[in-house]
């Protein structure tokens, strides 16, 4: 998948080893915009 990245199990085997990776996504996440939010539609009354 685009955008994704696959970690291989040896790649977060320690809790240190699953850390950085955290710290990678989390910095890369920080310089995304924010996500706008769709408008809510008013459901039906019956």
């Amino acid at each position: 998948m685009e955008g994704y990245v696959h970690v291989a199990p040896e790649g977060t085997a320690s809790a240190t080893d699953l850390a950085s990776w955290l710290e990678l996504a989390l910095a890369f996440v920080e310089t995304l915009p924010p996500k706008s939010k769709p408008a809510k539609v008013a459901k039906k009354r019956m």
